[in-house]
């Protein structure tokens, strides 16, 4: 199920970067700390299996959120969390990308997109990182 596949992510992604608050969902209330992880299902797949029955492949999307609204966190500052952080991520995905109990495989499908993005007045340094988990 996709919220299996987003509860073992969040898991894994807290403890990989136990700096960020990481959601499993896309929260929508004003306030939210810096560094902030957020995990969006963005689509699912049913492939067939021959004699199987089908298997689930997710396209999860892995929002990292840095403020630059905030007084400590220079352009330069900001800039650097953010590396740190999709170097965490990269990491921890690599080393779990084996069949575990969630997931046959999981990588990154694409490469990450970052960017600018403002929000209840706050700017926040913005990168996407598309990953494709085949489920169990």
């Amino acid at each position: 199920m996709r919220s299996d596949v987003r509860a073992a992510i969040k898991a894994g992604l807290a403890v990989a970067v136990p700096s960020a608050t990481v959601y499993d969902y896309v929260p929508m209330e004003p306030g939210l700390p810096s560094p902030l992880i957020m995990l969006e299902v963005v689509s699912t797949e049913r492939m067939p299996v021959t004699f199987q029955g089908t298997q689930r492949r997710h396209l999860v999307t892995v929002h990292l959120f840095v403020t630059l609204s905030d007084a400590s966190y220079t352009e330069s500052a900001s800039q650097a969390s953010l590396d740190a952080i999709e170097e965490a991520i990269g990491t921890w995905v690599s080393g779990a990308s084996g069949a575990g109990l969630t997931w046959k495989s999981i990588k990154q499908a694409a490469p990450s997109v970052v960017d600018l993005v403002t929000t209840g007045g706050d700017v926040w340094r913005h990168e996407a990182i598309p990953l494709a988990v085949v489920e169990v």
